[in-house]
């Protein structure tokens, strides 16, 4: 009885161990990506526009779905094949359609696994993603920024303007609606 019953713990505790991997991997590869070169507020301040949307109905309701949201297209490869299952065909991101540019840029998603800045971006995940209901909110509800650098995107004149982090302008909703 004592071995079912360990066993079924096993089994309810590693879905959620795995999905808390899986939200600091989605997590930890948008801070690096988006602000690596950042200060810890800044890459904090990212971290939290994630975290921020997941809360939001507007957005996908997990870290990862937020982190890649966008428009995809299968690959020729899986199309081809018309008794393939959902779950075997594949899909890429289309083009600078994404919600997170890196993720979309035609570049490649993996970072290198040993260098420190990724070991950092991956701590930070996981202290955000802990803390996440005892951090204050920096970026004051904002769900979407761009950098200081480009020109303000057409959907910034839409939205209230909160605060500016390093080289990043966050923004919020004029009506917040979580």
């Amino acid at each position: 009885m004592l071995k079912k019953l360990g066993i079924s713990l096993i089994l309810i505790l590693i879905p959620t161990q795995v999905n808390a991997e899986t939200a600091i991997d989605c997590l930890a590869k948008n801070i690096y990506f988006e602000a690596k070169s950042e200060s810890f507020v800044g890459q904090t301040a990212v971290a939290l526009v994630v975290l921020n949307r997941v809360k939001d109905k507007r957005y996908p309701d997990s870290v990862c779905a937020v982190v890649y949201e966008g428009p995809t297209y299968e690959s020729w490869k899986t199309r081809k094949i018309p008794e393939l299952s959902e779950n075997e065909r594949v899909y890429y991101p289309r083009r600078d359609r994404c919600q997170f540019s890196w993720y979309c840029d035609g570049k490649g998603d993996e970072p290198r696994a040993d260098s420190p800045l990724w070991k950092d971006t991956q701590e930070l995940a996981k202290y955000v993603l802990l803390r996440q209901d005892e951090l204050p909110d920096i970026t004051d509800g904002a769900l979407n920024y761009h950098a200081d650098y480009i020109d303000a995107p057409r959907w910034a004149g839409r939205k209230h303007k909160t605060a500016k982090i390093d080289t990043h302008i966050f923004y919020r909703p004029h009506v917040l609606r979580m």
